[in-house]
């Protein structure tokens, strides 16, 4: 294993967890305030990739056997 391989794992599962959490509180919240607009929809989505997408470049790449 390399030398931040369990940061990099953890930072990874935390940015991952970020998007869960920003598309569930952007979508529910837009919809129950009914301030829920098609811009509002598009900046929450791409939000929620943009962390994914981080997270998933910072998760290690599992070692073989």
């Amino acid at each position: 294993m390399g030398k931040y391989y369990h940061r990099r794992m953890e930072g990874g599962k935390a940015f991952l967890d970020v998007a869960k959490y920003s598309f569930t509180v952007g979508i529910i919240g837009g919809v129950l305030s009914d301030k829920f607009t098609f811009m509002y929809g598009i900046i929450v989505f791409l939000g929620g990739i943009v962390c994914a997408v981080v997270g998933a470049i910072m998760l290690p790449p599992k070692e073989g056997n």
